[in-house]
Order: structure tokens, then sequence, then C-alpha cells
């Protein structure tokens, strides 16, 4: 039984650590700096169902996101796959500006 309550105790952990993670990034991403980050909850939500919040997730307090933009001038393509991996509800780009 002792086991059993550990186990469960270990993911419920791991799972809320994530929720923080993702409150993180996203109080990261909005913070107001030129060209740094967009973020969107609006839209259909989910896209597509395979793309849907976990549900221990929600029932932990993390909110839905649609779409993240990030700017490629900030960002490389290694943080558009960390926050990808945070977000798997998202539709996460990196924002290629156009060259002349």
């Amino acid at each position: 039984m002792f086991v059993l309550v550990a186990v469960a105790a270990i993911w419920l952990g791991w799972n809320l650590r994530i929720v923080r993670k993702r409150e993180e990034t996203l109080k990261y991403l909005t913070v107001p700096s030129p060209g740094a980050a967009s973020v969107f909850t609006d839209g259909d939500w989910p896209p597509q169902p395979w793309r849907s919040l976990p549900t221990t997730w929600r029932l932990l307090g993390a909110k839905p996101i649609a779409r993240i933009i990030l700017s490629d001038g900030k960002y490389t393509e290694e943080d558009r796959v960390r926050v990808q991996d945070l977000f798997p509800e998202a539709s996460v780009k990196l924002d290629v500006p156009i060259r002349r």
C-alpha cells in the first residue's frame, strides 16, 4: 500500500512540476519585449483531437493555448521544440522574417 501511495505522489508531483513550468514559460513569453513571442488562447481549440491538453494538467490548473509564435531573431529551433513539448495542445511556430 505504501508503494502505491508513493508512486501516485511521485506521478502527481511530476505533473504539477510540468504545469508550473508551463506557467513560468508563459510568463517569460508574454513579457513585453519587441518581437519576442505571440501567445494566442483563442481560436478553435483543440484544432485536432490528438492535440488536446492532458486531463491531469487541466485538473491541476493548466490553461489551454491554441498557438504560440516565436520570433526567429530571439528563439531557435531548439527553443521551439522545448516549448512544443510543454504545450502539446498548441501549434508552436518559429516566425521566420522575410529577408530582402
